[in-house]
């Protein structure tokens, strides 16, 4: 069987621009893809599974699709893989790990493509069941994997830049709301709060039992009935801060002159508040296209057998909802 690597060899370039020019990429020098191309059909190459039409279709398992977060993931990797022919069977676990179990069984049953699979449960033996010719994409789960590749978010970055930011503006009583699926969010602020000498979240830990913005409103609700109030309330992600925001307006209190906020993951929603919010940008465009084009070269070049854990370097975006700490 032709490999990848030995059209790049014959045609003097890397085994990443054959990829791109087989599936028809459109960031290639046409004459170079045109070269490439007519190099493959005469060593014999021929992309054999595109005849399949499940061969055409990746499994995507997705979490939820009410958070702004997962929602925007499932619509960036489906624009993504129509752009290289390829489309999305879609399917939503309600962060049921048994669930996404059964889905991972049911996809490589179905002899589809490829599986992408966003999840937040530990899934590493439901993945040792999957077949090794079925190329398999693990997104946002922080645990390593031996024989898979896995995308994430580095989130302890993420919370290292909040901390820094708050703390550069004199917070040290720093609260958190969030679920509890925020734990390892969590588990970061707490940590880069101790190296700076605050031992812990004020307050304590404020979490709900719910997600989205009704969480944010029930966990900045038991926030205000402690005092001291914080300085600054770091939210699990935008769709809670939204709720906090709401309800700290509603307890009389102004962002940032009374209190900041900081939320995670940059929603688009973010930049359009009545007070646009400070979050961490973990670049999802990014994120979702190493995981198509690492999915696309598996199914390019079934030989292809590099694994890689790829940790994506988020940034923070400062707004309008941060500030200075009022002087008492």
């Amino acid at each position: 069987m032709i490999t990848l690597k030995e059209i790049a060899r014959e045609s003097g370039v890397n085994t990443t621009t054959v990829s791109k020019a087989l599936r028809g990429a459109g960031d290639l020098n046409p004459e170079t893809a045109r070269r490439i191309r007519e190099k493959a059909a005469e060593l014999g190459y021929r992309v054999r599974e595109r005849k399949n039409g499940a061969k055409r279709i990746v499994g995507v398992i997705c979490p939820e699709l009410m958070g702004s977060c997962y929602a925007r993931i499932a619509s960036v990797l489906g624009a993504s893989l129509r752009e290289h022919g390829m489309e999305m069977l879609l399917a939503v676990s309600d962060f049921d790990m048994e669930r996404e179990e059964r889905l991972l069984e049911s996809f490589t049953e179905r002899n589809l493509a490829g599986i992408v699979c966003i999840t937040e449960n530990d899934l590493r033996r439901a993945l040792e069941r999957v077949p090794a010719s079925v190329p398999t994409v693990v997104v946002a789960a922080n645990y390593s994997l031996e024989d898979r590749d896995m995308i994430c978010v580095d989130e302890h970055a993420g919370m290292r830049r909040i901390v820094e930011h708050l703390t550069e503006l004199g917070h040290r009583d720093i609260a958190f709301a969030g679920t509890g699926y925020g734990e390892k969010r969590l588990e970061y602020l707490t940590r880069e709060l101790s190296v700076r000498g605050i031992h812990a979240p004020h307050g304590g830990v404020s979490l709900s039992g719910v997600r989205h913005s009704r969480c944010g409103y029930e966990a900045a609700s038991r926030l205000l009935e402690k005092l001291p109030l914080p300085t600054a309330i770091v939210a699990e992600y935008d769709d809670v801060a939204l709720g906090v925001l709401r309800r700290l307006g509603e307890a009389g209190l102004r962002v940032p002159e009374d209190i900041s906020v900081t939320g995670f993951d940059n929603a688009d929603f973010c930049a359009y508040l009545p007070v646009a919010l400070t979050s961490v940008d973990c670049h999802v465009g990014e994120l979702c296209g190493i995981a198509v084009d690492t999915l696309l070269k598996k199914l390019e070049d079934p030989n292809y057998r590099i694994v890689q854990s790829i940790y994506v370097k988020p940034t923070l975006v400062v707004r309008d909802s941060t500030g200075k700490v009022s002087k008492q």
